[in-house]
């Protein structure tokens, strides 16, 4: 495979059309299994700072490393989520920081019934006594349902990294 690698296009004025899109340090999303040239993958890998000292010089150690040598940003796995900047959406989070999965507050409830020992209600109320019990039915829980995370529906794609 070979890969063309365009470093201007200019207008009849002599603009620059792509405006520094060959910076160092701009992520992309890439079809392939294997970073083409110029670009690296965003695998979390160790890199000296001076040999790529572009990259180094947009990034610095916010993904790691430290002295002679800093880190790319390891994204394998990762779903993207644009940094707040100060809107109040995700606050507190600064550049390369990641968050766990989670789900946000929510409740389920289960249909109360009448019981002998007045356990439970079936006018929406209070319970009268303890309801551990659930009206006698020792031990009764809801089903689990689902997969092992939270994902919306996706595509696996590499990240790579300009330098």
């Amino acid at each position: 495979m070979s890969v063309i690698k365009v470093t201007s296009i200019v207008d009849f004025d002599g603009n620059d059309l792509l405006g520094g899109l060959t910076a160092a340090g701009l992520i992309y999303m890439y079809a392939g299994s294997t970073a083409p040239t110029n670009f690296l993958k965003c695998n979390g890998a160790s890199l000296s700072t001076s040999t790529y000292a572009n990259l180094f010089g947009a990034i610095g150690y916010t993904y790691g490393g430290s002295g002679s040598n800093f880190n790319v940003p390891d994204l394998r796995g990762y779903f993207v989520r644009g940094w707040d900047d100060g809107r109040g959406v995700d606050s507190s989070r600064t550049i390369g920081s990641s968050q766990a999965d989670a789900y946000q507050s929510h409740r389920h409830s289960l249909q109360r019934g009448t019981s002998e020992n007045g356990c439970c209600r079936d006018d929406g109320g209070a319970p009268q006594v303890d309801c551990s019990n659930l009206c006698g039915m020792s031990g009764s829980v809801m089903n689990d349902t689902g997969d092992n995370e939270t994902k919306p529906r996706n595509r696996a794609m590499m990240f790579i990294i300009s330098y």
